[in-house]
């Protein structure tokens, strides 16, 4: 092989090696540049979902006076309700099945609400259910009427 045959080759060679490089190289740049598109259109819907969220307010139920209760004779009218509440399973109007004990459990899954009701979960380990409950306070002693429960599923 002659000397421009081989330079010839060596050229033609270095350009089709640089064409597969360009080809490649503006392959991969176009998908670059889908991800950088899709990633802008994502920040914005997240800044509009931020927006969104910020401006809904959690509203949760008002809390009872627990200053009035505790000025009717309770030391610390929240834990105190809680626990007696826990000791009354009369109130539940469903006896335990499969030899479960129906009880609420969990002080933690009673909730207050002013006035003076409460919403609190019971169960016996197999079924449970939600009580709705009024509660008054005299001299000290707390006293419970149940206003309504419901099985859950």
């Amino acid at each position: 092989m002659t000397k421009n045959k081989r330079l010839l080759v060596t050229v033609m060679g270095s350009i089709l090696l640089l064409s597969a490089f360009f080809l490649v190289f503006s392959h991969y740049r176009e998908k670059i540049m889908q991800k950088d598109e899709t990633i802008l259109i994502l920040t914005e819907k997240c800044k509009k979902f931020e927006q969104i969220i910020g401006n809904l307010e959690l509203k949760l139920p008002d809390q009872p006076d627990w200053a009035r209760y505790e000025r009717l004779g309770l030391a610390d009218p929240e834990t105190n309700l809680k626990k007696d509440l826990m000791k009354r399973k009369d109130l539940i109007p469903w006896k335990g099945v499969m030899g479960g004990n129906m009880a609420i459990y969990n002080e933690d899954l009673i909730w207050f609400m002013a006035p003076n009701w409460c919403l609190a979960y019971f169960e016996d380990g197999h079924i449970g259910g939600y009580m709705l409950l009024e509660f008054k306070v005299q001299n000290g002693k707390i006293s419970w009427n149940l206003i309504d429960a419901k099985l859950t599923d």
